[in-house]
């Protein structure tokens, strides 16, 4: 999900990219057809996805008055994030690769990221790799005006990593999804499986500390100045700033989040909906 002001934008397991306006209505079928379309991100003019299992980055206009079109090539792509004029996404391997937001071509190169600096430039109407992430851990993506960081699970070298600018933080347990609120990362740390830790890095890098301990999961999915939204057990709940876990905002299984404004919108197994911030 990915939210701007022009209106909510969401991926589908049957092949759809969606949009509708912020305050409801019609919903437009940007793209359909799409070979498992699964991450998503926007800019000015066009929303961006990923084809997990038809080996590319998309993008198509916002307004709906163009067909989607290929930047470029990949195998089995994930999370997507756009930063300045590259779109970023995490590849098999895993590896995370950038292109041209209006580029296209055969992604080639490599790195790794616990060598220092990445070794991409831009790419130039091409695609290639910027970093290899470490061992076999799951990985996620997050771009935003400070950068693209990637997280890994790996529990050998788990942590959040910044491509521009190295380790942002190493974990000592499994890290599992994380998000930003715009100076700080939230991640999830599985001490066990059964007791998770929020933890919060600040973007600049530094060591996690500790929000607050739960049963798992405490799944991060949104996060601005007064909190983070999280999924807990089947319901979606905000832990304060500096705080202990908070009472339930929504008591739903949300997949998705985003805050815009003074709303929180989210996507569940029911609908596509927004409820003021608490």
């Amino acid at each position: 999900m990915a939210v701007d002001a022009t209106g909510v934008y969401w991926t589908d397991l049957e092949g759809h990219v969606q949009s509708v306006p912020l305050g409801g209505g019609a919903v437009a079928t940007l793209a359909q057809g799409q070979a498992r379309p699964w991450g998503i991100a926007l800019d000015g003019s066009y929303v961006y996805w990923s084809n997990n299992q038809g080996g590319a980055i998309m993008r198509a206009p916002k307004d709906a008055s163009g067909s989607p079109t290929a930047v470029a090539t990949a195998t089995s792509p994930g999370d997507i994030g756009i930063y300045g004029a590259n779109v970023y996404w995490i590849d098999q391997g895993p590896n995370v690769w950038m292109s041209a937001k209006d580029g296209g071509g055969t992604p080639d190169g490599g790195g790794a990221p616990e060598a220092g600096a990445p070794d991409g430039g831009a790419a130039g109407g091409g695609g290639h790799t910027i970093a290899s992430t470490i061992a076999t851990g799951n990985v996620a993506l997050l771009a935003n005006q400070n950068g693209v960081f990637v997280e890994n699970s790996s529990a050998a070298k788990a942590g959040v990593y910044a491509i521009t600018g190295g380790w942002s933080a190493r974990s000592t347990s499994p890290a599992v999804g994380f998000v930003d609120d715009g100076s700080r990362l939230f991640l999830q740390e599985e001490v066990d499986p059964q007791h998770c830790q929020l933890a919060a890095v600040a973007e600049t890098g530094g060591a996690l500390g500790t929000v607050f301990s739960a049963p798992c999961p405490v799944t991060p999915l949104a996060a601005n100045g007064c909190g983070v939204f999280y999924l807990g057990t089947a319901q979606l709940s905000v832990a304060r700033t500096g705080g202990i876990a908070g009472a339930p905002v929504l008591k739903l299984p949300v997949q998705q989040a985003a805050i815009y404004g003074s709303d929180l919108y989210f996507y569940s197994i029911q609908a596509i909906g927004r409820v003021p911030l608490p």
